[in-house]
């Protein structure tokens, strides 16, 4: 008696189980879009889009890499996008917003860890406009992931943007400020794209990898960086973000791009003491997941993954 109760339970758990199958499947089907699916049904809160005066920035964890999400109610761009290997976890995320198209991409500089997944980004979406700093010719890398991505531009009839300082990319609903490299550099951190989001009464900083160097040269000709929220560039190393930049750019909230247990030792010790000294609020992809900071009536919310 005991084992066919056993056999028609097992049977009524599988039949079961295959019902549940053939209804994921109807609905998967229909919405043809499983990662918002699955997006929607363990984090919620991340999936609806920003509204009109609304604000997202999405540190995409991508590992020891770069790859950041800029959304509004009519925006959206994208800030690098993690290393080699990283393009489908960076289109999975993108398509798990619902986005379709990019009205820009930044490729701060053509380090592999931040330019890496790129190539699987623009052979997904339909991307407005891209962006790469320019680069002296005895800096242009050889390396197969750069070349790739450049005959990748040059086949879809995209027209490479260089970043000039003290432009302004206007945006539907938004703007990008492009402040530095401000001089040539003989090393292509030290040539990363830095910017800065304007949104209403909402400003958002990023500056790659650059290094000290690059970061007192920017203070010098702009001092006014003043942000709410700030990418820490090299993935929180204490060769960037000195004690003079965080005052300068004064930011409540940092994000740290970074893998963990990476070999680096990134974020450094010194740069975490920084930010505990000065009260800013930080948080790591490494600990934390996917961060969404959303900027909402004056506020800022912050939510993550994990």
């Amino acid at each position: 008696m005991g084992n066919r109760k056993s056999a028609h339970l097992v049977r009524n758990l599988i039949c079961l189980l295959i019902v549940l199958c053939c209804a994921m499947g109807i609905f998967l089907k229909f919405t043809g879009d499983s990662a918002s699916f699955f997006d929607r049904l363990f984090h919620p809160a991340f999936s609806d889009a920003p509204k009109a005066g609304e604000v997202e920035i999405h540190q995409i964890d991508v590992g020891q890499g770069d790859a950041t999400l800029i959304r509004t109610a009519e925006s959206a761009v994208l800030i690098d996008a993690g290393d080699i290997g990283c393009g489908d976890t960076v289109v999975r995320y993108l398509m798990s917003r619902h986005l379709k198209s990019l009205d820009l991409v930044i490729a701060t500089h053509p380090h592999a860890d931040h330019i890496g997944g790129m190539r699987e980004v623009l052979e997904q979406f339909e991307v407005k406009r891209i962006m790469m700093p320019q680069l002296s010719g005895n800096l242009i890398p050889t390396s197969a992931t750069y070349e790739k991505l450049i005959s990748t531009i040059a086949e879809k009839g995209m027209f490479l943007e260089k970043a000039e300082p003290n432009t302004v990319i206007s945006l539907p609903d938004c703007e990008i400020e492009i402040l530095a490299p401000v001089e040539s550099y003989q090393d292509l951190n030290n040539c990363s794209i830095a910017g800065r989001l304007i949104s209403g009464e909402f400003r958002y900083f990023f500056g790659g990898d650059m290094e000290k160097e690059a970061e007192h040269d920017l203070l010098q000709q702009n001092p006014d960086l003043k942000a709410d929220v700030q990418k820490l560039s090299h993935h929180g190393s204490d060769t960037s973000n000195t004690a003079a930049f965080l005052d300068a750019v004064g930011a409540k909230i940092a994000l740290i791009s970074v893998g963990k247990g990476n070999s680096y030792g990134h974020p450094h010790k010194e740069v975490l003491d920084r930010l505990e000294k000065r009260g800013i609020q930080y948080y790591r992809t490494d600990q934390s997941g996917n961060i969404v900071v959303k900027w909402e009536n004056g506020e800022i919310a912050v939510k993550t993954s994990r």
